[in-house]
């Protein structure tokens, strides 16, 4: 089973907290489980960011990344 089932699996096991909505449920389960997958992805565009050309695509697609993080994380 990869990851991804998992998460899956679990996200339909999920239930919501007394006077949630399912919405709120599944939107706090999203919450919880991406937030390390978005430290791991911050710290490698840290990491990768001054050894990539800057007009190249990658270079590009990283400073984007890095520019729009604070929407990407709110």
């Amino acid at each position: 089973m990869s990851s991804s089932t998992g998460l899956k699996a679990r996200r339909a096991n999920e239930k919501p907290d007394k006077d949630e909505t399912q919405a709120d449920c599944i939107s706090r389960f999203r919450q919880q489980h991406s937030l390390p997958i978005l430290n791991v992805l911050k710290a490698w565009l840290d990491d990768i960011a001054p050894k990539v050309l800057p007009d190249s695509k990658i270079g590009d697609a990283v400073s984007y990344t890095l520019n729009q993080w604070e929407c990407l994380t709110r």
